[in-house]
């Protein structure tokens, strides 16, 4: 009974040890992951999935689940690119000061987004990838300040945003990923921004021909 109780005693130590060397391997790979770039996860990867089917799978699966499932994917790039257009800053004098829209700062978060859904294109996604081209267009239609764009200054980069936006829409409706219900759906929405003042804001300050986009699409 003593030598059973001595094993058993032994075999709950050898697994708290284990256990223990788990949870400390776990905490350094955390603490790495701190230091490691996109580029060297990236590689690892790429360079696993290439020996390791089942590994492949796996990530095949989640990121399928993640980037290509088109109805949560649509609902959550249309509230990012709502989101972007929140960027506020604080101006005026330390007496007299008050809140404005951060057009550089929606210049750069619209940018990053527009340029994901290329990527989201690129995989099949053009569900996702229409909502964030469109949703682009409908924020700043919302958004726009006319005496903030009556400088010289927002031009170049406002009007590169809308030439992106622009090509993601065409590129999106144009894509066979798309399914003609969902064509049609995003077509109306487009239809309705065209009906708008939008049209004419972005031409008259030089942004984006808009019509000439909504032509391409017919």
């Amino acid at each position: 009974m003593a030598k059973k109780i001595q094993t058993d005693s032994s075999a709950a130590e050898s697994n708290s040890a284990k256990s223990k060397s788990s949870e400390e391997k776990a905490g350094n790979l955390y603490k790495l992951l701190l230091l490691a770039k996109k580029s060297d996860l990236v590689a690892f990867v790429t360079r696993y999935a290439e020996t390791d089917v089942s590994f492949r799978n796996a990530i095949t699966k989640y990121l399928d689940t993640k980037y290509k499932s088109k109805a949560t994917t649509t609902s959550h790039y249309r509230k990012l690119m709502n989101a972007a257009f929140s960027q506020i800053k604080i101006s005026g004098s330390y007496y007299r000061h008050y809140q404005e829209t951060d057009w550089d700062a929606v210049r750069a978060k619209a940018t990053e987004l527009l340029e994901e859904g290329q990527k989201l294109l690129m995989v099949g996604n053009a569900d996702a990838a229409a909502v964030i081209g469109i949703e682009f267009f409908n924020s700043f239609k919302k958004n726009f300040e006319q005496s903030i764009f009556d400088g010289d200054d927002e031009g170049w980069d406002t009007g590169q945003c809308c030439e992106q936006a622009g090509d993601l829409v065409i590129r999106s409706l144009q894509s066979p990923d798309l399914s003609e219900e969902k064509r049609e759906a995003y077509l109306k929405e487009i239809k309705t921004l065209k009906s708008s003042k939008l049209p004419e804001i972005l031409s008259d300050y030089g942004f984006y021909d808009f019509e000439d986009m909504v032509k391409q699409l017919k």
